[in-house]
């Protein structure tokens, strides 16, 4: 059983901004060149190269040295992805901070908008919607394009998080005084545990024997590995802030 990740806010680096058919994170290795270009190979011996220009665009060329991708920012602050391929992303933000994703045809696949109370609202081309809301506590809540509650996510005094769904689903998630989290389930009943190993990286384990060990890479991005110490995915980070999980 998984664990739900809470929603966080994050910001992104331009040079980071790749879509995941681009993809492949089956056991990925990271490291610089000579050049201090990023390099990152897999296990099949594909390699990527994260190169920057003069302009301070960034070139992303297989091992064959060819471009298969490009990002760039021009002088209003917009960024656009551009691949081989022919698919095209322009993420633009207007003065209110509000940011909208255009595809190669301009036509708008997705919104992020903040209100004046904090609420972030993202909808997307196929009617999708998620209001994010938080109160004067700190407790999140999520509704639909129905305005239905769909998930809150709550912390009470002792730092303990609760994450509700509206399928009945519910985790709480208790730390001890060596930092360690147990999971307990909607019944009480504990159906995971989360600890750091002396690197530093998250482990989850479960009691139906799955394994989760989540290990950050020099891109921010983090890889996912299971019981056997295969890569099965990565999360990376958005321009608007979503955590997006690609599969290998």
């Amino acid at each position: 059983m998984k664990i739900n990740l809470q929603i966080k806010k994050l910001l992104l680096a331009t040079s980071l901004v790749f879509v995941s058919h681009l993809s492949n994170s089956q056991n990925i290795t990271t490291k610089r060149d000579i050049f201090g270009n990023i390099v990152t190979e897999d296990a099949s011996g594909s390699k990527k190269v994260y190169e920057k220009d003069v302009f301070g665009n960034t070139i992303l060329k297989d091992e064959h040295g060819t471009t298969i991708a490009t990002v760039k920012k021009d002088i209003f602050g917009n960024v656009t992805e551009e691949y081989t391929d022919g698919i095209k992303r322009v993420y633009k933000k207007n003065i209110f901070g509000d940011i909208t994703v255009e595809d190669e045809t301009g036509a708008t696949i997705a919104t992020t908008k903040k209100n004046i109370f904090g609420d972030i609202t993202k909808e997307y081309r196929d009617g999708t919607k998620r209001v994010y809301k938080r109160n004067i506590f700190g407790d999140v809540t999520v509704q639909n394009e129905s305005g239905e509650t769909i998930a809150t996510f709550k912390r009470n005094i002792f730092g303990d998080k609760t994450e509700e769904y509206s399928d009945g689903t519910k985790r709480v998630y208790k730390t001890n005084i060596f930092g360690d989290v147990t999971v307990t389930d909607e019944t009480g009943k504990t159906i995971g545990k989360i600890k750091k190993d002396i690197f530093g990286n998250r482990i989850e384990e479960y009691d139906d024997g799955t394994k989760r060990i989540y290990k950050k890479n020099i891109f921010g991005d983090i890889n996912v590995e299971d019981e056997s110490g295969k890569t099965i995915g990565t999360y990376r980070k958005d321009i608007s802030g979503n955590i997006i999980f690609e599969t290998k």
